[in-house]
């Protein structure tokens, strides 16, 4: 061989090289592409499905809303009455030793107990009779719910106002606020 073929072979074996060289490079630049974009399109439809989720429970919550009546509140009612019913049940005692209570929390008793008559009383059983309630409820789409109102009872032959607002929620009544309300409109009495 001659040296001009020599050189001419190792020409083409360099061209021949640096073609597979760019083939391999373009193709290994070609793969990270494609996972890349693989990769991106695997993000948004990740991010979809989350969409949809999301959309799903919204129309599902919505749906509960909808079917809820939130103007049924006998269950609301039925709660208080009968806390309120227990607890004159206890005031009639001589002493009240169990302040824990199926209808509401330990809290909420109490401050009822205490709001009403709740003392011990020296002699005798007290004399405390419930006369009536006036309790309007309302509640949300998820049950919860709160009663405001009047109690009216007697105690010691004397009647007796307690307004009471109560927040009510997994069948218990969880909070009690009492007081009296007074009228300032200047339409009404001050009872």
């Amino acid at each position: 061989m001659t040296i001009s073929k020599i050189k001419m072979t190792t020409i083409i074996y360099v061209v021949v090289c640096l073609l597979v060289a760019v083939f391999l490079f373009n193709a290994v630049r070609n793969y990270h592409q494609s996972k890349q974009s693989i990769s991106s399109v695997n993000s948004q439809l990740t991010a979809q499905q989350h969409s949809l989720k999301a959309a799903s429970q919204q129309q599902q919550d919505y749906e509960k809303v909808t079917s809820q009546d939130i103007r049924n509140t006998s269950d609301l009612a039925e709660l208080s009455n009968h806390f309120i019913n227990d607890m004159f049940d206890r005031l009639q005692k001589q002493t009240i030793s169990d302040k824990a209570s199926q209808y509401a929390t330990q809290n909420a008793v109490s401050a009822f107990l205490g709001s009403t008559f709740g003392g011990d009383v020296d002699e005798g059983k007290p004399s405390i009779k419930l006369i009536k309630t006036d309790i309007d409820y309302s509640k949300d789409a998820s049950g919860a719910g709160i009663g405001f109102g009047t109690i009216t009872y007697q105690l010691n032959q004397r009647t007796q106002t307690l307004t009471v607002l109560m927040q009510m929620q997994a069948g218990k009544i969880n909070e009690i606020q009492t007081g009296q309300v007074k009228d300032t409109s200047g339409s009404g009495t001050n009872d």
